[in-house]
């Protein structure tokens, strides 16, 4: 049995544990999650995503198995400040993870990043437990900087209308 497989059946042990039916529509959507457990899907791409293969499934339904989903531990919502969630597949073992979001063009990337452990000390100073955490860098991704730092010098070589190059103080 492969690895896949094995999040598979186990996925779906964990939906029948916590008295949740695995019904075809929240077998396609967690199978495509695991298989693309790197990418940070929204429920419209899910379902753009699915719909071929599977022209009855809704988008409501999209958003009711993504909410079970979470709900027993299986995905995690992610909120990158753009007012929409994006979901990715919580492995149970997977290494500490932080996320890298472009303000441009939207993409969201995995880094990985310190575990709350290494913080341990400051943590007990404030007699705080962690259960969960979360931690987002934003910024621009590399081909959205390159284009950012290609248009900024071709407006410094170009100038404006009045022949002062960008940055210049009027007078």
């Amino acid at each position: 049995m492969s690895f896949l497989q094995t999040l598979l059946r186990d996925a779906k042990a964990r939906l029948r544990s916590e008295n949740y039916r695995c019904t075809p529509q929240r077998e396609v959507i967690l199978e495509l999650l695991v298989r693309h457990s790197r990418n940070h899907f929204t429920a419209e791409e899910i379902h753009q995503w699915l719909r071929g293969e599977h022209p009855h499934l809704g988008l409501s339904t999209v958003y009711r198995t993504l909410t079970v989903l979470e709900h027993v531990g299986l995905i995690r919502r992610l909120d990158v400040g753009d007012g929409v969630a994006r979901y990715e597949f919580d492995e149970d073992d997977s290494a500490p993870h932080c996320h890298l979001v472009c303000v441009r063009c939207g993409e969201v990337r995995d880094i990985a990043c310190p575990a709350p452990q290494e913080m341990q000390g400051l943590l007990e100073a404030e007699s705080f437990h962690v259960m969960d955490y979360s931690m987002s860098f934003f910024g621009l991704c590399g081909q959205c900087s390159e284009h950012a730092n290609g248009n900024a010098r071709e407006e410094s070589v170009r100038g404006d209308v009045s022949g002062r190059r960008s940055g210049e103080a009027t007078g």
